[in-house]
């Protein structure tokens, strides 16, 4: 019988030990996961700022070229 009782105690054991481990590692993915997210959600908004700062280099480059086109405009009809 005490063999028996001491198997048992050991199983229990084990099986707490497994689940502990089992949740420190499920604890470790949540974490892990949460800070994937807010770096994929980072990436994303920073791709979005950066087309708008190209979208807006674009536009000043398209006004400095249609200003540069207006003033050879007025030159030509001054001189």
């Amino acid at each position: 019988m005490n063999k028996k009782k001491r198997l048992e105690q050991l199983t229990q054991g084990a099986l707490r030990a497994s689940s502990k481990t089992v949740d420190d590692i499920w604890r470790f993915y949540k974490q892990a996961n949460a800070v994937f997210l807010q770096w994929e959600s980072d990436l994303e908004k920073t791709k979005d700022q950066e087309q708008q700062a190209s979208n807006a280099q674009i536009l000043m480059d398209t006004q400095q070229q249609e200003m540069n086109n207006v003033k050879k405009s007025l030159q030509s009809m001054l001189f």
